[in-house]
């Protein structure tokens, strides 16, 4: 469907530039989900030229930084994220409004991301820090993008905490962290929940847990069978259990084939 509401977008001339980058915006978006990660930088790069809505600007930004994370391509991640974060950092901290610090606070979690990655502890706590400031003054998750659906506040920076442990391969302390979360999410962060699970299971198996392991995925195999078959994450940690386990249960092999593990 992208191409033709592309088309009609560039057909409104220039009263419709905002809605041609917010078109532009969840298309970058949908590229870099689909790994068409050169296709995505060009069309962010025509979203924020087009837009002046910060929402849309800041929107096609974080699928770019996203887009190098998930290249592996951690220096411009930083750089990208850590001049945003300049770029739209409140002045008046008390004076913020929820969309403010949403935006900034998110770009924040990117660093983190980034540093523990990069095997920086130091500057992954103090990210963390500063994004779990903006999220305590939030008090709760504010959605800053509507498409697609985002929000930030203390269940983001829990999730971005469990994340950082189990990258770090601290899986004791990233299940001690995700323990702590309210069993009720907010509808804008259920597909971050989906993929804070992962992360779970991905703890339970890095402490050789393998029926916690599987059972975390069993119950993402329920919740979300369509978005779980699509998950790399989800094949690796199914892999991490079938070189382990000298033996398989039935529930295990049919997992496994259900992620399309070959094994």
């Amino acid at each position: 469907m992208l191409p033709d509401l592309i088309a009609d977008a560039n057909t409104l001339g220039d009263e419709g530039r905002e809605i041609r980058a917010r078109v532009l915006r969840f298309t970058a978006h949908s590229l870099v989900q689909n790994r068409q990660f050169d296709t995505a930088a060009l069309t962010v790069d025509r979203a924020v030229d087009a837009a002046a809505d910060p929402e849309t600007v800041m929107g096609a930004i974080n699928a770019l930084i996203w887009s190098h994370l998930r290249q592996g391509n951690l220096d411009a991640a930083r750089r990208l994220a850590e001049h945003w974060a300049d770029e739209v950092e409140p002045q008046r901290f008390s004076r913020a409004t929820p969309k403010e610090l949403a935006r900034w606070g998110k770009l924040y979690l990117y660093i983190a991301n980034v540093a523990v990655r990069d095997n920086s502890p130091g500057a992954t706590d103090d990210a963390l820090s500063v994004a779990r400031a903006a999220a305590v003054r939030i008090g709760r998750e504010a959605v800053f993008e509507r498409l697609p659906l985002r929000a930030f506040g203390p269940v983001s920076v829990a999730h971005a905490a469990v994340e950082s442990a189990v990258i770090a391969e601290e899986p004791t302390r990233a299940l001690a962290i995700a323990e702590r979360l309210p069993q009720a999410i907010p509808a804008a962060n259920v597909a971050a929940r989906l993929r804070h699970r992962l992360d779970v299971a991905n703890a339970h198996a890095q402490l050789r847990q393998w029926p916690e392991a599987m059972g975390t995925l069993a119950e993402l195999r329920t919740a979300a069978p369509e978005w779980l078959t699509q998950q790399r994450y989800a094949r690796d940690i199914v892999q991490t259990v079938v070189s382990e386990r000298r033996t398989l249960t039935p529930d295990m092999r049919e997992l496994a084939d259900f992620v399309n593990l070959e094994y």
